[in-house]
This record gives C-alpha cells, sequence and structure tokens, in this order.
C-alpha cells in the first residue's frame, strides 16, 4: 500500500505526529548513547576486544537505519501504521532478548534485530511528517530533533544508575522497557486528511468511509463480483466431490472395478509428488520475482539521473560525517575512562554533547523560522563547527576542557542532522522525496556500523583516542569544502541565468 500524498489542507493531527516524531527521536538517540555507556563493562564481561563491542554498540543504530529501503518496499505492499507498530512491538521483544544473552553473537542478534524491527518507525515518521508540513518540513524536522538531545541527555544518566544499582543486566532491561513506547508511536503516524467540509460531507463520505476500512486491512477483497466467483468455484468443487463418491461406490460394488483401481492410486500418489514440486518450484518462483520487484522499484535509472545533487554529493557527504560522529559519540565516554575519569563522571561529557545539541537546534529553529530555505548554508556551517570540535577535542584530558568541547561538537553534529535533511527535501523532487529518505537513512545505517568497527579497529591498533578523533576531524573539514563548494557553484550558476534572463 503506497502512502497517501500530502493534502493541501491543515490537519490538527500533524501536531500528534510532530510529538510522535519528537519521541522517536528521543529513544533512537538515547538507546545508542545508552548503549556506549555499556561499552566498557560489556567489553570485561564478554572478554571481547573493542573492535567487536563497537561493532555491537553500532549494530542497532545501524540496522535501525540500513532497513530503512526494505521498510520503504513493504509500506508499498501492507499498511504502513500496521507495519510500523508491530515493528516497534518485535523491537522492544528483540531488546528485552539482551538482558538474557551469553555471548557476544546472541548479544549481536539480538541488538540485530533491534535496528531493523524499529527501523519501519524511522522511515514512516519521516514521510508522515513531510506529508503534513509540506514546505516546513525542515522546520519541524528541526523541532522534533531536539528529541535527540533529550534522550542523549537522560537515558545515559539513568542507564547509569540502573547500572550501578542493578548491573549491566539490569540496564538492558531498563531500555527494552523504554522501546515499548515504539507501539502507540508507530499507531500515530496517520496520513494527513481533507480539512475541507465540502469533501467530508454528501457522498464523499461513503467513499472516505470504504478507503478508511482498505486501509485498516489493505489485503482484503471487497470485489463483490470477486465473492460470487468463489462462491461459485466453491459449489463446484462440492459437486465433484459428490460426484466422486458415487463414483467408488459403484467400484465397490463391482469387484472387476475394484481391480483397476490401485493403479489409479498409484497414479493419484504420483500426481501429488508433481503437486508438491510444483507449489515448491512456485514459491520459489514468487520470492525471486518479489525480490526482483524490490530491486526494480527501490533502484532504478531515473531516479539516479534526476536526483545527480543527492546521489553523488549528499549521501558521499553524510556517509562522512555520520562516521566521524559516531566515533565520538559512541567512544567519548570511553575515552574519557581511558584517561582516568569515572565512569560516572565521563557520563557528563555525553550530557554536554545534548546541551550542545538543544542549544544549536533553538538557533537552528530561529535561524530557519525566518529563513526556511536556508538549509544549504547552515549544513556548511554546521560541519565545519564539527570539524573545530572534534580536532579541538583531543588536545587536552581534563574534565572541564572535554565538556567545553563536547558542547561544541554537539552543538555542529546535531545541527548537521537537521540541516541535511532539510537540505534533502529542498534539493529533490516531491514525488522522490521518500526514496530519497530510504537512501539517507540506509547509507547512515551502513556509515554508523562502519564507524563501530574503524574506531575499534584503530584503537586496537593505535592505542589512543585523540589519533582517531583527529582523523575524523581532518574529514569533516573535507565534508564542508565539498558542500561550501557546491552551494558557492549552484549560486553563481543561477545569478548568471538570472542575468541571462534579464537581457
Amino acid at each position: 500500500m503506497a502512502a497517501p500524498e500530502a493534502s493541501e489542507g491543515l490537519d490538527r493531527w500533524r501536531y500528534a505526529v510532530a510529538f510522535a516524531k519528537f519521541i522517536i527521536h528521543v529513544l533512537y538517540s538515547g538507546v545508542p548513547t545508552s548503549l556506549s555507556v555499556l561499552l566498557p563493562s560489556l567489553a570485561y564481561q564478554l572478554d571481547l576486544d573493542h573492535t567487536t563491542v563497537g561493532f555491537l554498540i553500532t549494530l542497532e543504530v545501524g540496522m535501525f537505519f540500513f532497513a530503512c529501503p526494505i521498510s520503504n518496499y513493504l509500506f508499498q505492499k501492507f499498511n504502513p501504521r500496521l507495519v510500523a507498530t508491530l515493528g516497534g512491538f518485535l523491537a522492544a521483544i528483540s531488546l528485552m532478548a539482551a538482558f538474557f544473552s551469553q555471548t557476544a553473537v546472541s548479544l549481536g542478534c539480538s541488538f540485530f534485530f533491534t535496528g531493523f524491527f524499529s527501523s519501519p518507525l524511522r522511515q514512516l515518521s519521516s514521510i508522515t511528517l513531510e506529508q503534513h508540513f509540506g514546505d516546513k518540513y525542515g522546520f519541524a524536522e528541526t523541532v522534533t530533533h531536539v528529541g535527540s538531545q533529550l534522550g542523549s541527555f537522560l537515558l545515559p544518566y539513568f542507564t547509569v544508575m540502573c547500572l550501578n544499582a542493578y548491573g549491566t543486566r539490569g540496564a538492558l532491561l531498563f531500555l527494552s522497557a523504554l522501546m515499548f513506547h515504539c507501539v502507540p508511536m508507530g499507531a500515530t503516524m496517520r496520513p494527513p486528511r481533507p480539512q475541507n467540509r465540502s469533501e467530508m460531507m454528501g457522498g464523499d463520505l461513503n467513499k472516505r468511509d470504504e478507503d478508511d476500512d482498505q486501509e485498516v486491512n489493505p489485503l482484503q477483497n471487497v470485489d463483490a463480483c470477486g465473492s460470487d466467483e468463489n462462491d461459485l468455484n466453491l459449489e463446484m468443487d462440492i459437486q465433484g466431490d459428490e460426484e466422486g463418491i458415487c463414483e467408488n461406490d459403484e467400484n465397490h460394488s463391482n469387484p472387476e472395478a475394484d481391480s483397476n483401481a490401485q493403479p489409479l492410486i498409484g497414479k493419484g500418489r504420483a500426481n501429488m509428488k508433481v503437486k508438491t514440486l510444483s507449489e515448491d518450484e512456485s514459491y520459489m518462483s514468487m520470492t525471486l520475482t518479489a525480490i526482483r520487484e524490490y530491486i526494480r522499484s527501490e533502484i532504478n535509472a531515473s531516479f539516479l539521473m534526476n536526483e545527480r545533487v543527492f546521489i553523488y554529493l549528499l549521501l558521499p557527504c553524510e556517509g562522512i560525517y555520520e562516521i566521524c560522529y559516531a566515533s565520538w559519540a559512541f567512544f567519548s565516554v570511553s575515552y574519557g575512562v581511558s584517561v582516568g575519569i569515572p565512569v560516572e563522571k565521563a557520563v557528563y561529557i555525553v550530557m554536554m554533547e545534548s546541551v550542545g545539541g538543544i542549544t544549536g537546534r533553538a538557533v537552528l529553529i530561529a535561524v530557519l523560522y525566518k529563513y526556511p530555505l536556508s538549509t544549504p548554508q547552515m549544513l556548511a556551517a554546521n560541519i565545519g563547527l564539527a570539524a573545530i570540535g572534534l580536532l579541538a577535542f583531543s588536545i587536552n584530558t581534563s574534565l572541564t576542557y572535554l565538556m567545553i568541547f563536547s558542547f561544541v561538537s554537539g552543538f555542529g553534529f546535531f545541527n548537521s542532522f537537521s540541516s541535511f535533511y532539510g537540505f534533502v527535501s529542498i534539493i529533490v523532487k516531491k514525488e522522490n522525496f521518500a526514496k530519497a529518505m530510504s537512501y539517507s537513512l540506509m547509507q547512515t545505517g551502513g556509515s554508523l556500523m562502519i564507524s563501530g568497527v574503524l574506531t575499534g579497529f584503530l584503537y586496537d591498533i593505535l592505542g589512543s583516542y585523540p589519533a582517531i578523533f583527529r582523523t575524523m576531524g581532518v574529514f569533516l573539514v573535507v565534508d564542508c569544502l565539498a558542500i561550501s563548494t557546491f552551494i558557492f557553484v549552484d549560486s553563481r550558476s543561477k545569478q548568471g541565468k538570472s542575468v541571462c534572463t534579464c537581457m
């Protein structure tokens, strides 16, 4: 079932959607950050190196984004709200399974399915928010992204309290309980409805009721002719069975007919085997057809040609700053512990990151409220600010110094996320927005999973977090220069076209 188009009217339900999106950001940002707080204890209890633990920590949030194209495909086949709600429930159950994990493999499976099942909620929330707010999507996305800072600020602190009181398993159980909030949030993602009263009266009302019933159960067949045809086929089958019973009675009364019955039984068994083989082949054919259909729907040449800026510039730049962000955010607590800061105080580094993000989001909201199309410039500026914070983060090891530049880095990083999605809504066509978001979120998931392995691998080799952070800061500088160059060239080309038009 395809997601409905945005309505031109204003639906008050959009505020409920925005609030649900806010809660989703609280969870999807707060839970991975809380898992990073558990990284040292997990490495000690499971006797794992930092590469493996880094991969496990980023696996959940990586799959959360990486599976978004699959979620987008499921939305075209089934009820999107049902898929998101069921996925939220299964995600909470999957994270609860981490409480019973005894090995790294079982813990990794728990994190994998947690991210995979919560992915539909992330994809649908972005699509529904864009449908409700339209041109103000960048502003609405920025407001809801404040939940990321709230989750990153509160959940790690509560996780440390649970860690001290109940141990690692108790902290994991606390996080799984929070994930059950995904269920009502998924049910909230209703597309907009027209508010014109004339459309809701008269004959159109019956049609709207039928559409609502179809949305609740999109696989239901409401064709009356189809029902009559099924009834007719059922009657024919019953008549055929009755005729077969009569023939069997006649054969039993005739001994000669009984002697000829044995070959028929053998033939029937052969037909059953052929039928079983044909059913297996049909199932395999249906599976291959579904895979081919998914590939055709998600990867097509027209999208790649029409959205070249998004594919060849924005996605690579997004991948770079996502890797840099994850390397810094998920390992900043471990960095503090490695330089002698207790974990109870090292968590303040992550909390100051959230404070910087909240402050930055407030500034970005004010800017976008007055200049809603300034997200490209804001993206370049915020990535540059994050690069400065990351380069300076590794100079000193005092807690106060780390908290200050954690604030600066959080200001830049979290604003970059909101600015990027606003940039995407401007640069891509409206009909391609859902697919572009699925590509972007899949890119985010892959980058986050790579970042965990990459950071852990570099730490096992270098044994130093400052060297890793400096490397990531250099990558952010390159990222900022690439986006700034595009903005400059695009602005010059538009000025040239306007001059030619005036002449």
